[in-house]
């Protein structure tokens, strides 16, 4: 069983309360020698929207991977 975290924060030298963050949590398991199983979550984030916009993006997937 693997856990692997990312998280990334931008923003804008002349703007710094425009800021972005980016987060993927990855949760992975080998199923045989050649296959593994993982879920990961992704979600994109911006302070400073749109009107007609949301702040923040998510994402769940469901992956089946093949190893060589």
């Amino acid at each position: 069983l693997k856990f692997k975290q990312e998280l990334t924060y931008r923003t804008q030298a002349d703007e710094i309360p425009n800021y972005f963050i980016y987060s993927k949590s990855i949760l992975s398991s080998r199923l045989s020698d050649i296959f593994s199983a993982g879920i990961s979550y992704k979600v994109d984030y911006k302070n400073k929207i749109s009107i007609d916009k949301t702040s923040t993006d998510g994402t769940l997937t469901f992956n089946l991977m093949a190893d060589y």
